[in-house]
């Protein structure tokens, strides 16, 4: 079944439909959500919060754009007014890992090691950054999608997308000291 079949599904009140919602759809919000507060622990709430103002909206979704471009507005909007963004992520240096562990998988780890830095370096960006980084390269929605979900012109969000691509990349090299090329 499509998103917007189970949409209106939920407006007749099908949990079930609302609960297969919810599993599709858990994970984007949750990044969506954590990279814009940059808690975990609130970014949980948020989709919470979300999935309920679904629930409730489900007949306000009139089916003009896809659904998940709608959802994920919702999700932006509610993290955007939790007003508990911008916090720094640190972590105790005698926490990090000082071995790879044992595994034989070298091509793994570099992958690993390759999200972690571009992990670590999006937390460097603004809020609007991450978003845009995130719904594109990650959830690999349209500028299109994109431009409706942050209230966007789609010709300043191509700008928007490029510079914060420019961002990431003097992170990454400024994180890596000049080994991002080979990273990437």
């Amino acid at each position: 079944m499509t998103d917007e079949e189970l949409v209106n599904l939920v407006r007749n009140g099908d949990m079930s439909a609302f609960r297969l919602l919810v599993d599709r759809h858990k994970n984007y919000a949750y990044t969506i959500a954590n990279r814009i507060v940059n808690a975990p622990e609130v970014a949980e709430e948020i989709v919470q919060d979300s999935f309920m103002k679904l629930y409730k909206a489900a007949s306000s979704f009139k089916g003009d754009s896809k659904f998940t471009t709608w959802f994920y507005r919702v999700v932006y909007n509610t993290a955007i007014s939790s007003g508990r963004k911008n916090r720094i992520k640190t972590s105790n240096i005698d926490d990090e890992p000082t071995s790879f562990g044992g595994s034989d998988n070298q091509n793994e780890l570099l992958s690993e090691d390759r999200q972690q830095f571009i992990n670590l370096a999006l937390e460097q960006l603004s809020d609007e950054d991450k978003l845009i980084i995130t719904l594109f390269y990650f959830e690999e929605l349209t500028l299109e999608e994109i431009a409706e979900v942050i209230s966007q012109d789609r010709n300043n969000l191509k700008v928007k997308l490029f510079r914060a691509r420019k961002k990431l990349a003097l992170e990454l090299n400024n994180i890596l000291k000049g080994e991002a090329a080979s990273l990437l």
